[in-house]
């Protein structure tokens, strides 16, 4: 199996299944079946050397179908970086939903048997999440009061500072900040519209530069 302690990884599939009986022949010959699956798909619908592992834990059986590697190599197979994102999210999620329905199948197992089933969207989903809060902060600028519009900003700092501290692939870091910061330039102005009969309040204004300013001075330090 390989190693992806060192990747990020892009999707995950977890299943748990009990009770199932399989003998050491079985739970070999399941092993072998998903290494090969899960490394194909992976190969096929994300890029050539990314990184597949697949773990087995006895007793009540659990399966890690897991899927790791560059989000600079995922994302740049689709082209633009915001594009890219929404194309490599909905990718992973099915990658990732199609590897526990297989081990569902392959350990013949059905619903009485399953007790839990998850895809895992991995660093992928993170960063996801992250921009679909810019864009829908980016929406709503002009109908929020600019100091509700600095605090959703804050959480997406908190969120991406977590996201960047866990890419590990060296060209990562660089790649989705300066996406990131590209991306919330164009979609951010310095200083929200308003109505003419709802003005932000000056703490309001300052507060959300002050927050859109932390936010680009993060991408910028790790571009």
């Amino acid at each position: 199996m390989a190693d992806y302690i060192n990747g990020n990884i892009l999707c995950q599939a977890y299943v748990h299944i009990n009770p199932v009986s399989l003998s050491p022949e079985k739970l070999a010959q399941l092993q072998e079946a998903l290494d090969l699956f899960v490394a194909a798909r992976g190969r096929f619908f994300l890029y050539e050397d990314v990184n597949t592992s697949v773990k087995l834990k006895e007793g009540s059986l659990k399966v890690y179908g897991t899927i790791a590697g560059s989000l600079y190599l995922a994302i740049s197979n689709y082209g633009g970086f915001r594009e890219g994102v929404d194309y490599l999210a909905q990718d992973t999620k099915r990658l990732a939903e199609c590897i526990a329905s297989e081990s569902l199948f392959l350990s013949q197992s059905r619903h009485q048997n399953t007790l839990r089933v998850e895809a895992r969207t991995g660093v992928v989903g993170t960063l996801k999440v992250i921009i679909d809060k810019i864009e829908i902060t980016s929406a709503e600028l002009g109908d929020v009061e600019a100091s509700v519009s600095a605090k959703r900003l804050s959480e997406v700092t908190e969120k991406l500072d977590k996201l960047l501290l866990n890419l590990k692939d060296p060209k990562d870091l660089p790649f989705v900040s300066s996406g990131l910061c590209e991306f919330i330039l164009k979609i951010l102005p310095e200083r929200p519209p308003e109505k003419p009969k709802d003005p932000h309040s000056s703490d309001g204004l300052a507060y959300f530069r002050n927050e859109r300013r932390r936010l680009i001075e993060l991408l910028k330090k790790n571009s």
